[in-house]
């Protein structure tokens, strides 16, 4: 009898353990109602930072620091490599017989991916590649979480949190003929796929090579939208979709010609209607010329 006693008291003990510790972390870890709303663009510039901004009027809601996306050498000899920011392609200046700027058939990734390889030319590609997912209050732009292979701590599930993914990747060129290290660099995108085919997106943004210009246009009438800075050079645009980034087209313009453009598309100090016809994008066709 006295067990049977002592076994219901456990058992309600139990319960009331159960009971306490689910209320509490419920209580604790409460959800609120924000999602990411579809008025938002992110921003991402050459300095590294990810700009959360009104698809209204660009200005800016808050920013996520992160280490530029370009990482080179600040000092090179000929043959030298150049990589565009906007997609980690690679441009060759120079060489024994004087060749002017020419564009390299493979990107960073593609060289860290196919990496350990060796060029006709006899340089050894070595790569390495690093993922790391960030949890991000929506509201604020806190990082709440860091997230990678091998380490995760736990995180109240909330829909005002969402995930962003960056991958960074590194490559080390070195000559095999003279045993000497040619160049480096680390290219840091972040993971992002490209909006469903029917999406209806009716913005064309103008991004200025040399600083953080960006001029938003309706891309049916022409009428200008929106017209910031972000201080450092815009690489990419994105949309937030079905719980992940989707990367939409910029076009890059010259500093200059960016300023021409917008000023002879409207009155002095203001711009009205962009009067100038909207780049179609070309698809990209991929080639390497590596040994495995």
């Amino acid at each position: 009898m006295a067990w049977g006693v002592c076994s219901r008291a456990l058992v309600w003990i139990i319960t009331a353990l159960i009971w306490w510790s689910h209320s509490g972390l419920m209580g604790f870890c409460s959800s609120s109602t924000v999602s990411v709303p579809e008025s938002l663009l992110f921003v991402s510039t050459l300095d590294g930072n990810l700009h959360a901004v009104s698809k209204i009027s660009g200005t800016i809601k808050w920013t996520l620091k992160e280490d530029p996306v370009l990482q080179v050498p600040t000092h090179v000899s000929e043959p030298a490599f150049l990589p565009d920011p906007n997609d980690g392609s690679l441009y060759s200046l120079g060489g024994k017989n004087n060749e002017g700027l020419t564009k390299l058939p493979f990107t960073i990734p593609e060289l860290v991916q196919a990496s350990p390889c060796r060029s006709s030319d006899g340089i050894l590609y070595m790569g390495k590649k690093q993922d790391v997912r960030y949890v991000v209050d929506l509201l604020t732009g806190e990082k709440k979480q860091t997230l990678t292979s091998s380490y995760a701590e736990m995180l109240c599930p909330s829909s005002s949190l969402f995930y962003l993914g960056r991958t960074e990747y590194t490559i080390t060129m070195y000559d095999t003929k003279s045993r000497e290290l040619r160049w480096n660099a680390t290219y840091s995108d972040y993971a992002f796929t490209l909006p469903d085919e029917d999406t209806k997106y009716n913005m064309a943004h103008f991004v200025s090579n040399g600083d953080g210009l960006v001029v938003t246009v309706d891309s049916e009438s022409g009428d200008v939208q929106w017209v910031q800075n972000y201080n450092s050079p815009v690489v990419a645009v994105y949309i937030w979709q079905r719980e992940g980034l989707r990367k939409v087209p910029h076009t890059n313009v010259a500093v200059e010609t960016l300023r021409y453009l917008t000023f002879m598309s409207g009155e002095v100090g203001r711009i009205t209607q962009w009067k100038y016809p909207f780049p179609r994008e070309k698809k990209k066709e991929s080639q390497t010329g590596l040994e495995g």
